[in-house]
């Protein structure tokens, strides 16, 4: 995870930059993608949603804070189940050891836990 300087400055560097990719510390970033998120206003997408939602937060993603579950539990007009799963990541994988996008190659070439996959299943039944 990038410490708050680092983030602000990769931040900084991608709203300005007008290229599809950026470089940053060797390795090649996709820019235009990354803008294109950093306009979005999640809250008033939120506010925009009247069907019923599930919400899934893993307390290992780094990616969507996991207290953000309560914010948009808060904002979405239709019913709401919402769930915050232990060493869950975002990759809706289970990490016991210290989460790290570094580790996602590794942790993508397993399938996606049973437990989300019974939760959704249970929750669209």
């Amino acid at each position: 995870m990038l410490s708050g300087g680092m983030a602000f400055y990769l931040k900084k560097r991608i709203k300005i930059s007008t290229t599809s990719t950026i470089r940053y510390k060797f390795k090649s970033l996709q820019a235009k993608w990354l803008r294109e998120l950093l306009q979005l206003d999640p809250p008033s997408i939120f506010r925009q949603v009247i069907c019923p939602a599930l919400l899934v937060g893993g307390e290992k993603d780094f990616q969507c804070n996991p207290n953000d579950v309560d914010q948009i539990s808060k904002l979405v007009l239709g019913k709401v189940e919402k769930h915050i799963i232990p060493d869950l990541t975002h990759i809706l994988r289970f990490d016991k050891e210290k989460t790290s996008i570094f580790k996602y190659g590794k942790l993508i070439k397993r399938p996606v836990e049973n437990f989300v996959l019974e939760l959704i299943s249970n929750w669209l039944k």
